[in-house]
């Protein structure tokens, strides 16, 4: 009698031991508290390693999760609560909160979202977006994108601070997006804004270059007078040119106003208008005007054709937008 309880009790001890060990359970995100988003973390047998810095350059597949996975208002990696309909994303080594710049490669179509979640945890993704952001890049129905990703250091910092000011229980930082570029919009030019601002850092670099030339062609004007005459004559009518298409804006004053949006696409009309280098008046919102009630002024505009290419630049994305001759 006494050998059977001591079998009994070996046989229930092991019991004990296999369910503790079930091979099959497997986290599919971690829920990190605020405070230890950046320890590293294991996820099917691979160790992840959180960085310290917002240095990121990223091009592969995108995809997006919440629906019918289970996401959809839970934990998500800094303890808020993931709202598939907001503009956020998870990435697997970024600081939390972080801002990104997402920019899809099929439609060239560009997002900003903030980063609040882990993942993507399979081999190729660079990141996974929400379920509104999937909508907003265009690639809902596809399910996955070829997107290039851009980390936005200075946007980071500032949604960071102003994360500490609110509950990530009852609101979302996505939210803070628009406070955020509002914020920074004095200081475009200290981080890439665009897919296509390695061409701008190589106009600003042609233009510092140029005004060096130009200085040391005055410097050794006497020496040879008559070539850097002709070549300090061309420099001031460049430059008079400038002045001259500076006031034919200012005197033309014609805006392209975008409206009858929604928040989520008037924020991508304004990330369009840094991406294009278009002189953005902000999200207004219209009174009495429904479930869309955001419009944005863009311009001015030199001339019509201008104008007539931005306005079939929004139309072709299904968007309302008109020219406004504004004194």
């Amino acid at each position: 009698m006494g050998k059977r309880k001591v079998w009994w009790g070996i046989a229930s001890a092991l019991c004990v031991m296999l369910v503790g060990c079930d091979p099959c359970e497997e986290v599919k995100r971690p829920q990190i508290q605020k405070k230890g988003t950046q320890a590293p973390y294991l996820i099917k047998g691979v160790w992840y390693y959180p960085q310290s810095h917002y240095h990121l350059k990223e091009e592969g597949v995108a995809s997006y999760y919440g629906i019918n996975d289970g996401e959809h208002n839970g934990l998500d990696a800094m303890g808020g609560t993931y709202n598939m309909h907001k503009m956020t994303a998870a990435h697997k080594t970024l600081p939390l909160p972080s801002v990104v710049q997402v920019h899809n490669l099929k439609n060239n179509r560009c997002v900003l979202v903030a980063v609040t979640d882990r993942g993507p945890f399979i081999k190729g993704r660079v990141i996974d977006v929400s379920v509104q952001a999937a909508k907003v890049l265009g690639f809902f129905h596809e399910g996955t994108a070829p997107v290039r990703i851009y980390a936005l250091e200075r946007e980071s910092k500032v949604l960071t601070e102003l994360a500490k000011n609110i509950s990530l229980k009852w609101n979302s930082l996505s939210d803070l997006l628009p406070e955020v570029r509002k914020l920074c919009q004095n200081y475009q030019n200290d981080f890439p804004s665009s897919p296509g601002s390695n061409s701008c850092k190589a106009n600003r670099v042609h233009l510092d270059s140029g005004r060096s030339v130009s200085l040391k062609k005055i410097a050794i004007e006497r020496s040879k007078p008559k070539i850097q005459n002709e070549l300090v004559i061309k420099n001031i009518e460049s430059v008079r040119s400038k002045k001259n298409i500076q006031k034919a804006l200012v005197t033309k004053k014609i805006y392209v106003s975008v409206a009858h949006l929604s928040f989520d696409e008037a924020t991508w009309v304004r990330v369009q208008s840094n991406t294009f280098h278009w002189i953005c008046s902000g999200i207004k919102k219209v009174q009495n005007s429904g479930h869309k009630p955001f419009m944005i002024l863009l311009g001015p505009f030199l001339n019509q054709s201008q104008a007539q290419k931005v306005i079939n630049f929004f139309k072709k994305n299904h968007m309302s937008a008109v020219v406004v001759p504004l004194s």
